[in-house]
């Protein structure tokens, strides 16, 4: 089964924190949060609503949220140039580019993650 999870930027630092979703909880201090990021066992953490994504699958070791720039070269493809999109959700699935994310899967090689959306100086 796979797992549930969500990542978003904390309000008060700009740190990434990872967990579950909450939306309008208290943070312990009677403040109701819009968006909030709660690791098992604690309270909430406020994020910004944008920055949040949702966990979809784990390549290589690292973790793949919606939200993250994706580089990967197509299987049997000579080009030498990767592609580069970022992973979104949209109709009830996740793409890359005009791809699901399961055809994603089965069409590329050599996926690796460099960075989100969220990341870019300007978005700052």
């Amino acid at each position: 089964m796979r797992d549930i999870k969500f990542r978003g930027k904390r309000c008060d630092n700009g740190e990434w924190i990872y967990g579950y979703y909450v939306q309008g909880a208290s943070n312990g201090s009677n403040r109701i949060l819009h968006h909030g990021i709660a690791k098992r066992g604690y309270y909430p953490f406020a994020v910004f609503e944008p920055t949040v994504g949702q966990y979809i699958e784990t390549v290589k070791d690292v973790e793949i949220y919606t939200g993250d720039i994706i580089k990967a070269y197509k299987r049997g493809d000579l080009e030498t140039k990767p592609i580069e999109n970022e992973i979104s959700y949209r109709n009830g699935t996740y793409w890359f580019g005009n791809w699901t994310f399961l055809e994603f899967m089965n069409v590329f090689r050599s996926i690796e993650k460099t960075g989100t959306i969220h990341d870019c100086k300007e978005c700052e």
